[in-house]
């Protein structure tokens, strides 16, 4: 009875370490995928300078909660996708991840979370909303217009699938991060945050 007892954990064993072997090699080579894809499309993505990606006002906000209206742009100025919410939290930030590949850098927007300080200084974030979701939906980046050249659009979304993976997995030479704090913007104005093809991020009144 031992000795079945034995070979049946030894079984166990190893058929879970098949397993974790298998999922390791998939996750590698899923990333091995996304990561050369980037270089081969990156040619197909032309130069930009300061296009729209979000628009952003603030409703109001008081010492325990903050509201805002938050949309998604298209390359040819178009809205896409509408954020209309409060949060309970006393401050509004909305965080950016990179691609980085054959001399273009393009930023796309992850997640908008809210905040609040403790008593004793130290600050606490909400787990935010995940922005991807409202531009990735139907397996192409929507903030390329569905009217440019398909390489283009192909290309957009090769570089804003690997941004979103970075940002959820780990960090490498090729992604970085950017955080942009919304809280102080005027009630009742819109601003626009733009980006361009070199990595840069801008936030002006419309």
């Amino acid at each position: 009875m031992e000795n079945r007892g034995m070979k049946k954990s030894t079984v166990v064993i190893r058929f879970v370490s098949l397993v974790s072997l298998l999922i390791l090699f998939a996750f590698a080579s899923f990333y091995l995928f996304i990561f050369l894809r980037c270089f081969f499309v990156a040619d197909d993505i032309p130069e930009f300078n300061s296009v729209v990606l979000m628009r952003v006002m603030l409703y109001g906000k008081s010492p325990e909660s903050m509201s805002a209206h938050i949309s998604l742009v298209d390359s040819t100025g178009k809205e896409f996708a509408i954020i209309d919410r409060s949060w309970s939290n006393q401050s509004l930030y909305v965080e950016f991840s990179s691609a980085e590949f054959g001399g273009k850098s393009l930023f796309f927007p992850i997640r908008l979370y809210s905040g609040h300080h403790l008593p004793s200084g130290r600050a606490v974030v909400s787990k935010g909303l995940d922005l991807t979701r409202y531009y990735m939906d139907g397996g192409e980046c929507a903030f390329v217009s569905p009217f440019s050249a398909k390489k283009k659009r192909s290309a957009v979304t090769a570089f804003a699938v690997f941004a979103d993976f970075q940002s959820k997995k780990f960090q490498s030479k090729y992604s970085r991060m950017r955080t942009m704090n919304l809280t102080e913007l005027q009630d009742g104005v819109v601003y626009e945050i733009t980006t361009s093809s070199d990595g840069s991020l801008g936030l002006s009144q419309m």
